[in-house]
């Protein structure tokens, strides 16, 4: 109850320095002091309210895009053997899982990078280069020994490609994610040389 009192404070005021215990206690319709009585402090609460879901949701979307990777019941050492179709399928999917995983995690994105300076460099740091990395990690497995460096890029180009279709599926009611995936996946698949695809 205290912490989804102190989440939606945070989300109102849009930073920490903007929210106030009284606020939170206000949200909570509890005292001020029943507020300290489980958090010594504002950072402790917004710690709890808003950083650890968010790096539970970036592990969350990780696992995502790993699983939707084995969706189509390729492993990722055997891509290479794998079907047109099958490569498409899972790429549009995998595309699909990680915007929706996105678009809920972007009213916490928006609080830790642009509400409070010092946890936006710990989320960076804790949260958000380790579940890239892992990212880059499943990514590399799939790639052919001579392409494996281009691993960090790619995985970093997934990730904000996907995080700029959430914005827009947030904020544009005519964008449309399947058609937006389609064209990620086929860029994915075949690079810039695009084929015709029924």
């Amino acid at each position: 109850m205290i912490i989804a009192a102190a989440l939606r404070a945070f989300t109102k005021a849009g930073d920490v320095r903007g929210t106030t215990m009284k606020a939170i206690a206000r949200e909570a319709k509890l005292s001020d002091g029943a507020i300290y009585k489980h958090f010594s402090s504002k950072d402790e609460l917004y710690r709890a309210a808003v950083v650890e879901p968010l790096h539970m949701a970036m592990i969350r979307a990780m696992d995502t895009a790993h699983l939707t990777n084995e969706t189509v019941g390729v492993e990722p050492v055997s891509l290479a053997g794998a079907s047109v179709e099958d490569l498409l399928t899972m790429s549009r999917d995998s595309v699909i899982a990680l915007t929706l995983q996105l678009k809920k995690m972007l009213p916490l994105l928006n609080l830790v990078l642009f509400g409070n300076p010092g946890a936006a460099q710990a989320f960076y740091k804790e949260s958000y280069t380790p579940a890239l990395d892992a990212l880059a990690d499943l990514i590399r497995a799939t790639l052919p020994a001579d392409r494996k460096h281009l691993a960090e890029t790619s995985a970093r180009m997934y990730f904000g490609q996907c995080l700029a279709f959430a914005i827009a599926l947030r904020l544009d009611p005519k964008f449309d994610l399947d058609i937006a995936a389609g064209q990620a996946a086929q860029l994915r698949v075949f690079g810039a040389d695009l084929p015709q695809v029924g």
